[in-house]
């Protein structure tokens, strides 16, 4: 199919684009261009037309010819809402102080920070991991790590926590990672489901309280009506995290993990 337009806000276009049948059964095409064969042309602004419509139409030229109008309005939208990734949201950075450390940066995940993310499940004891993901895992993958870390802001947050003595390693990139919250939304923003992991040595510190803590004001200010997760049974420190924050917590049907959900919205 071959169509050319110039869309212009504001501008009334008449498109014809002319699909070819396969070769096989169309005809021999002679003499000058077909009307069909015209790829697009434009009226002026204030000419009135009749409603949008289509109408296949067979020629002796072995084509369809399909008449279409569009109206390109100008747009409303600025700034960031007007682009198709929403850029590194750097207002939502703040530190904090916790249990005797100081200046630590609360901020969302930026694309740069895959050595950050490996620097810091390959140092996670193994339990974590397991209590993470559910499963054991020694590392991983490269695959992994560049979709913890390229999110989509819209749709997806997470929230990391460096360390006030962080620095960039030889690589430039920064080391002191202390932990993680992250949520993926759905698409009618009713829901939203969370993961949290921390350096081992921070559990009951406090971090925790202030990770989720942070996430949960964010998903307000965003309209998101439940925040969900699920862990195992043996995860004590989660489901005591949950309760101080407000969670219901029931558990599953097999008995294996615990679920919890918090409403976000007052209920109408």
């Amino acid at each position: 199919m071959h169509a050319h337009t110039a869309l212009a806000a504001g501008r009334d276009l008449a498109l014809i684009v002319a699909v070819p049948v396969p070769s096989r059964l169309a005809p021999p095409m002679q003499g000058p261009p077909h009307r069909s064969q015209q790829h697009f042309h434009q009226r002026p602004s204030g000419h009135q037309h009749a409603p949008l419509h289509a109408k296949p139409a067979p020629d002796d030229r072995g084509v369809i010819a399909l008449d279409a109008r569009v109206k390109v309005l100008p747009a409303h939208s600025a700034g960031a809402q007007r682009l198709a990734i929403r850029p590194y949201p750097a207002e939502l950075e703040e530190r904090v102080d916790f249990d005797g450390l100081a200046d630590v940066l609360l901020r969302p995940i930026r694309p740069e920070d895959e050595p950050l993310l490996r620097a810091f499940f390959a140092d996670a004891a193994p339990n974590d991991l397991r209590f993470r993901f559910f499963i054991a895992r020694r590392e991983l993958a490269r695959s992994e790590l560049a979709r913890f870390s390229q999110i989509d802001y819209d749709r997806e947050m997470a929230f990391i926590a460096v360390a006030p003595q962080a620095h960039q390693d030889k690589g430039g990139a920064e080391t002191g990672m202390l932990g993680e919250v992250r949520v993926a939304t759905d698409p009618d923003n009713l829901r939203a489901e969370f993961a949290i992991m921390l350096c081992s040595d921070l559990k009951g510190r406090g971090l925790g309280t202030l990770l989720l803590a942070k996430m949960v004001r964010y998903l307000k200010s965003r309209g998101t009506g439940v925040l969900a997760g699920e862990c195992l049974r043996q995860n004590t420190g989660m489901t005591q995290l949950a309760r101080a924050l407000g969670f219901r917590l029931t558990p599953s049907d097999d008995g294996e993990t615990m679920l919890f959900a918090l409403d976000l919205q007052p209920v109408k």
